[in-house]
């Protein structure tokens, strides 16, 4: 009998240590694919901005060319480079004051984009 208990302890021993081995393996596999997962929605997310990036300093600098391009059309029409520059301040200025005024209509549209580019980059979809 003692031969028999030893060796269903020594079987149940083996299967735990087979266990063992078997968790531990899943455990580094998950570990790995959850560390991937993060690797590519960290990369997404960083081309995202360097894209976005390249994006906005190229349109500010459309804009800014074109509106001093603009001024000065402006003021050579006027006879005047001073009155072209001073139509396009006050252009500007009026923009400034719509975007005051609505401010928390413009946040929360922005605020509404980040949320739905956010989902989307954590379901893996394009936008």
């Amino acid at each position: 009998m003692q031969n028999n208990n030893n060796l269903k302890d020594k079987d149940l021993g083996e299967l735990f240590e087979s266990l063992k081995v078997e968790v531990m393996a899943y455990a580094d596999k998950k570990f790995r694919y959850f560390k991937l997962e993060a690797y590519e929605k960290i990369s997404f997310i960083f081309s995202l901005i360097a894209y976005a990036t390249i994006v906005l300093v190229l349109a500010v600098g459309l804009l800014f060319f074109g509106l001093f391009g603009a001024a000065f059309f402006l003021g050579e029409m006027l006879g005047s480079f001073a009155g072209g520059f001073g139509i396009l301040f006050g252009f500007i200025m009026v923009v400034l004051i719509l975007i005051m005024i609505f401010h928390r209509r413009l946040r929360a549209f922005i605020m509404n984009k980040v949320i739905v580019i956010l989902r989307k980059i954590e379901a893996n979809e394009d936008f």
